[in-house]
């Protein structure tokens, strides 16, 4: 009877985790020509965009601007199917109450990182190296 019990327990273990293989959705899929899109940000790092705060995310012919919920940010970007990296990040300096900087510098943290982008349903997922989720955008 405790055999029995034990490799009952084992084929349920076994079939729990073959379950939890792949994607919840299936619709994850490259994100396309990012040129001519906009984009808002409603989380970063698993944490939503407070409310009242500004973040998005314009790409034009090889550049990407927006609103980084205090500044304006600027910078180039290369896109390769899935591979998507920005570079020479900068932006207006301005100051705004702390809670906005710091989102402010929580998503500029984060969109250095980025070397993939994504698409699930509607949403842009950017993710880093390591495709771990950094950034999630709406479209505008």
């Amino acid at each position: 009877m405790g055999h029995r019990l034990v490799l009952v327990s084992g084929l349920v273990l076994m079939l729990a985790m073959l379950g939890g293989c792949g994607s919840d959705s299936g619709s994850v899929q490259e994100p396309g020509d990012l040129n001519g899109t906009s984009w808002t940000v409603v989380a970063i790092r698993g944490l939503p965009v407070p409310d009242g705060m500004k973040v998005t995310a314009a790409f034009d012919e090889g550049k990407v601007n927006g609103q980084a919920a205090c500044n304006g940010y600027f910078a180039g970007y290369e896109q390769n199917g899935t591979t998507l990296t920005f570079s020479e990040l900068g932006g207006t300096r301005k100051m705004c109450d702390e809670p906005v900087m710091v989102e402010e510098k929580r998503f500029m943290e984060a969109f250095e990182l980025v070397r993939f982008g994504e698409l699930d349903g509607d949403a842009l997922i950017l993710r880093g190296g390591a495709k771990e989720m950094l950034v999630i955008l709406k479209p505008a």
